[in-house]
Order: structure tokens, then C-alpha cells, then sequence
């Protein structure tokens, strides 16, 4: 903290000396990226392979993951193109050759999602109740004898996920 204050005091030091009428000028340029500083660069992750993804709540999963990563826009542009499967099968890329030779070759994926997503349900035994029930009424329709009846009970506990993924 106390090199910074001498710093600012160094600063304000300076700028009196300037004087009020003088403007100061520097070079500026603008730096523009996509990774933060010091950052392990990912591989160039532009084509994602989305495949099925299994399980009662995978296509919840699927849609989720295809919405985030359909939803990155760097510079107004999406950033990464999704494909299903089914695209991949019949996908061929047109390569230009430094000869002129033209050749198409199988569209490759940068990289590929796969996985699956369950639910589970706890399910637990409680005390069971006991009801009443009606079993004989008189004329006026009002009931004269009853029987106890057991009801099952049993508690839903908040059900739990496990997603699994690879990419």
C-alpha cells in the first residue's frame, strides 16, 4: 500500500509541474481477444459433434447444452458450429490443393458430446394412516357403524441427477 501512495504522490508531483494548459500525449492501441491473459489456450474448438445423449432427462440435457453453446457470440458471430450425427454422415468439405487439384474429404469434428442424464426418485415407507370408512347407514342416510381402514403411505423425496458427458 505505501508503494502505491508514493506512486500517486510521484504522479501528482509531476502533473503540478506540467502545468495546467499542457496536455499530455501517448500512443494507444487497442487489444482485442478472446482469452484471458496468461490463459492455457484450448485447442481451436469450432465444429462440436452433438450426439444423442442417453437417459430419461438426456434430451433435456442435449437441448441445454446445444442452447449454451449455440448462444456464444464473440464478435456478432456464433462460435461454435453444432452438427448432429445424421449431418456428419452425409458432411464432405471441399478442399482446394497449392497444385489446383480439388479433392472432398469426410467433415471431421473438432470435437464431440456424448453422454446421458438419469433421475432417480427416493422413495421411502412411512407410518401408514388410518381413515374411517362408512360401512352402514340408516334411513336418514347418516352412518351407524364404521370400520378402520389402513392406508399405505409412502414419501417422494426430491429426486437426485446424475449427468454424465464426454467430450
Amino acid at each position: 500500500m505505501r508503494v502505491f501512495k508514493d506512486v500517486l504522490m510521484l504522479f501528482a508531483a509531476l502533473a503540478s509541474g506540467i502545468g495546467a494548459t499542457s496536455i499530455a500525449h501517448a500512443e494507444a492501441i487497442t487489444v482485442e481477444g478472446v482469452y484471458a491473459a496468461r490463459a492455457d489456450l484450448p485447442p481451436d474448438i469450432e465444429l462440436v459433434l452433438v450426439d444423442r445423449f442417453q437417459g430419461d432427462l438426456g434430451q433435456d440435457l442435449e437441448f441445454a447444452l446445444t442452447d449454451v453453446l449455440g448462444g456464444v457470440i464473440i464478435r456478432g458471430e456464433p462460435y461454435f458450429d453444432l452438427i448432429t450425427p445424421n449431418v456428419l454422415q452425409t458432411a464432405e468439405v471441399t478442399v482446394d490443393g497449392n497444385d489446383g487439384t480439388v479433392t472432398t474429404r469426410p467433415l471431421m469434428p473438432d470435437a464431440e458430446l456424448r453422454g446421458s442424464m438419469h433421475s432417480e426418485v427416493i422413495e421411502r415407507e412411512m407410518e401408514p394412516r388410518y381413515e374411517r370408512e362408512c360401512i352402514r347407514r340408516d334411513e336418514d342416510e347418516k352412518c351407524v357403524d364404521w370400520r378402520e381402514i389402513e392406508i399405505e403411505c409412502r414419501e417422494l423425496g426430491s429426486g437426485r441427477t446424475k449427468p454424465t458427458f464426454e467430450v
